[in-house]
């Protein structure tokens, strides 16, 4: 009795289903067309959903298809197998044509999004009923239901006309200005390497040992982006949003960042606070509340930014994972998802990441991207991977004199790898391209 009520209750279309059956069926010239745009999930009733396998298995195979090698092709016992041939004959005759499949298609996809939507309300449910962070469920949700909203487009393949068409398009919405592969980092010698910057869609790994200058540094390139106008989002997973202020205040204002975050400011300090303050503020710049998120939680809170243009991670290691048991596996998910995000949201992303504390002790402290944590996954998914370095024992902690940071890009899909340099203000934390 509770079969047949979920069966009434779940949306599906029986017609529908035998129609697209019966329609192979009659004219296995449509076989190829409907696969396209289908798959066995699409079939809610068991029996529809084994036809369509052993269709799809065939066509995959050569074979041709009729009833009689469908039939065949099952491998059903005695029973079975008369019950399934009538039931292949009624789909024939039920189908008063073939010309309309791809109608029948359509209805089948739009039942499938309905189930899916289903899923999706019902894991919502019981996962706010067990006590699940709402942020993690909104993210669940977000996610797949933008999945829902592209299913079945139709637009998986595309001939190379078609392709080179589009790629033409593309170069003139370029040329016009109307749309840029990159975002520019701010600094022209680092953007000179990338091949125009980070590249939209891609991953890029900013690592470097604690205290050399990597979160000063990607909080510049953040502001450099945003203040060109693109929206940005700045992930800081280890500072409160008091420090992440304090330094860019210092670096716009060339002050001393540890009077800042301390308040040690005298008199004509406070104009100069504030003037940074008021630039700001006007900055396209969102920061993070929340101290810790997973990567979807990170997608989630993307979303909310209007015209979101650039993220910064801070960083990889303070990024929660469950998946997995050991640390490699977990941070291999968090850049394969990191990835993943960043190709779906169409914008770059940079990650910080820490090196390993080897780099330390060999003869040249010139990281490479071996030294990165768990390196292998990040390796592989990064579009570029950054490494940052500076002479720490002859370092100069004064207004008047900077020391060299050198970046080390150790892999880059979109340009050229090589040093680039750096002088670097330490008490300000200003960074500039040295010349």
């Amino acid at each position: 009795m509770n079969e047949l009520f979920e069966e009434l209750i779940t949306p599906h279309n029986a017609e529908a289903e035998q129609a697209v059956i019966g329609s192979m069926l009659i004219d296995p010239a449509c076989i190829t067309d409907v696969m396209c745009k289908t798959c066995a999930d699409d079939f809610y009733l068991e029996a529809n959903k084994n036809i369509y396998e052993t269709m799809r298995q065939m066509q995959f195979t050569g074979k041709q298809i009729d009833p009689v090698t469908v039939l065949d092709f099952m491998k059903l016992k005695t029973a079975d197998k008369a019950k399934t041939q009538r039931y292949l004959i009624e789909l024939m005759q039920v189908t008063p044509t073939a010309a309309n499949v791809m109608k029948y298609v359509e209805i089948l996809n739009s039942e499938t999004m309905k189930r899916q939507l289903y899923g999706v309300t019902d894991y919502i449910k019981e996962s706010i009923q067990g006590g699940m962070s709402v942020q993690h469920v909104c993210a669940y949700a977000q996610d797949k239901l933008g999945v829902v909203g592209e299913y079945k487009t139709g637009n998986e393949l595309i001939n190379s006309s078609d392709a080179c068409h589009d790629f033409y398009n593309y170069l003139e919405s370029m040329a016009d200005g109307q749309k840029k592969p990159y975002v520019k980092s701010g600094y022209g010698n680092l953007d000179y390497m990338l091949g125009g910057g980070f590249m939209n869609g891609g991953l890029y790994i900013l690592a470097a040992r604690p205290g050399i200058g990597k979160t000063t540094i990607a909080l510049q390139i953040a502001d450099s982006v945003a203040k060109s106008g693109t929206p940005t989002l700045f992930m800081s997973l280890e500072m409160p949003k008091e420090q992440i202020t304090a330094k860019r205040v210092a670096a716009t204002a060339g002050m001393n960042y540890t009077k800042i975050i301390t308040g040690n400011l005298e008199r004509d300090d406070w104009q100069k606070v504030s003037d940074s303050c008021s630039a700001l503020g006007d900055y396209p710049l969102t920061i993070n509340r929340k101290p810790s998120a997973t990567v979807d939680e990170i997608g989630f809170l993307a979303r909310r930014v209007k015209d979101l243009g650039f993220i910064v991670v801070d960083y990889l290691g303070l990024i929660r994972n469950s998946n997995g048991k050991s640390q490699y596996e977990k941070i291999t998910d968090t850049s394969n998802n990191l990835k993943r995000l960043a190709l779906t949201l169409g914008v770059p992303i940079l990650c910080l990441a820490q090196l390993n504390r080897e780099v330390e002790g060999r003869q040249t402290n010139k990281p490479r991207t071996s030294d990165l944590r768990d390196s292998g996954a990040i390796e592989q998914d990064a579009d570029g991977i950054l490494l940052l370095h500076r002479d720490m024992e002859n370092a100069l902690d004064d207004d008047g004199t900077p020391t060299e940071l050198t970046c080390n890009i150790g892999k880059n899909r979109h340009g050229r790898t090589g040093e680039v340099r750096f002088v670097f203000y330490l008490s300000s934390g200003r960074i500039f391209a040295a010349v």
